[in-house]
């Protein structure tokens, strides 16, 4: 089997030290190219301090993008902000402890909608996985400032979610007309409009809930954000192929 030198064999073996060509002549008139790349160790250690990050629901654009996780984060040392494609983001750190304290920092929500944050890793996937559960604030409207305590918010609000935390001002009991809560919820669960709870005294008590935002699906985009109803998506006419 003939050995024909690539063209392109000056950069590649010189001044990209981390790619190899290779085009290999068969027997037969077919010519089939081998490109063989090894990793860059320096870009898995540039890469090593970021995350890569997305919105459930909404698609921003970078200079939002760029102004949110700077507040959000304006503690951890950001050193770059980047856009990939469908909405993706990497947000890039200065050191390896301030990404892993990113990390831990908590639930970020953009507009009330989730954000996915994700540690980059070399053999990291980055395209948007199924999501099974996820945070959304609600609020419990008139609720007796009785059941305002942690505890009775985490039983009231059980049946729909588990309590993460609750709002700064429903913890400083700031606003009394209704306490905000932060929930985990499923994706394939109901979300009604009231809850019914039995007080200390054996007495049904029922209050509304109000969603900030829902983890709406969309069957025809394979999108989460709005329903079917509310897509933007046309459907093709009968006969016209998408290209």
């Amino acid at each position: 089997m003939p050995n024909v030198e690539s063209p392109f064999s000056f950069y590649s073996s010189q001044n990209v030290d981390s790619v190899r060509l290779l085009i290999v002549a068969p027997l037969d008139d077919d010519w089939v190219d081998e490109v063989v790349v090894s990793t860059d160790e320096g870009e898995i250690e540039f890469w090593s301090t970021a995350v890569f990050c997305y919105i459930l629901g909404a698609r921003p654009p970078l200079n939002v993008v760029n102004g949110f996780i700077t507040r959000v984060w304006k503690g951890f040392n950001i050193d770059k902000i980047s856009f990939m494609k469908n909405g993706i983001f990497i947000v890039r750190f200065a050191s390896k402890e301030h990404q892993q304290q990113a990390i831990g920092y908590g639930p970020l929500m953009f507009d009330s909608k989730p954000v996915i944050i994700k540690e980059w890793k070399p053999d990291a996937s980055l395209v948007k996985h199924n999501i099974q559960c996820l945070p959304i604030w609600v609020k419990i409207q008139d609720l007796d400032i009785k059941f305002l305590g942690e505890n009775c918010l985490r039983k009231i609000i059980g049946p729909i979610g588990s309590l993460i935390k609750c709002d700064e001002n429903t913890m400083n009991r700031n606003f009394l007309s209704f306490p905000r809560l932060l929930i985990e919820v499923s994706m394939e669960q109901d979300f009604p409009e009231e809850v019914i709870f039995v007080d200390e005294c054996g007495s049904e008590q029922t209050v509304q809930l109000e969603y900030e935002w829902l983890p709406l699906s969309c069957s025809k985009w394979k999108g989460i954000g709005h329903s079917e109803d509310q897509c933007r998506t046309k459907p093709l006419r009968e006969g016209v192929k998408k290209v």
